[in-house]
């Protein structure tokens, strides 16, 4: 979606003058992989919809800047920035109501995760979340999207059924 990829580049352009670029420990430059999943993942937004998003870095690392950070507090900050960018009421209102509790845990979970695997068949509502997941525009992050998808479809299309997860669903 247009909106949130432009509010992702400006928000990143001013943490990355802040603090450099996220790196891997081999040097790779790492962005930030965010997942449209709901109405958002399954094209049907409507006037009133919320963005339900899930926000993944591919690995664990630290900015190259004169003041670096771990990736994971650089990527949380990215991810306060991207919120607070599409919610923020102005004159003219506002650009997108998101939503961040389809992560794993929901809002006890950390906001930005380098893995969404280790957290995903304990967290029900990512999984079902995980059924309707759309992909970005083209290029790396397309290529981690991919990744992402044959990595939790066991997860999402189980073999079996487990009661615990309705549970959890109720509740």
């Amino acid at each position: 979606m247009p909106a949130i990829a432009a509010a992702l580049a400006h928000a990143r352009r001013s943490l990355v003058a802040r603090y450099g670029e996220p790196r891997s420990a081999a040097g790779e430059a790492q962005p930030l992989v965010v997942i449209g999943m709901g109405k958002l993942g399954g094209r049907e937004l409507n006037f009133s919809s919320d963005v339900d998003l899930v926000l993944l870095f591919p690995e664990h690392g630290e900015t190259d800047g004169a003041r670096g950070v771990a990736n994971e507090e650089f990527f949380t900050r990215l991810g306060q920035a991207l919120v607070r960018l599409l919610e923020t009421p102005t004159s003219e209102g506002f650009v997108l109501r998101v939503d961040l509790r389809l992560r794993p845990f929901g809002d006890s979970g950390p906001l930005v995760r380098a893995s969404l695997l280790r957290g995903l068949p304990a967290a029900p509502r990512a999984r079902l979340g995980a059924l309707r997941v759309r992909q970005g525009p083209p290029g790396h992050a397309a290529d981690r999207y991919a990744e992402i998808t044959r990595r939790i479809r066991p997860f999402v299309y189980r073999r079996y059924l487990d009661y615990g997860v309705f549970e959890s669903l109720r509740r």
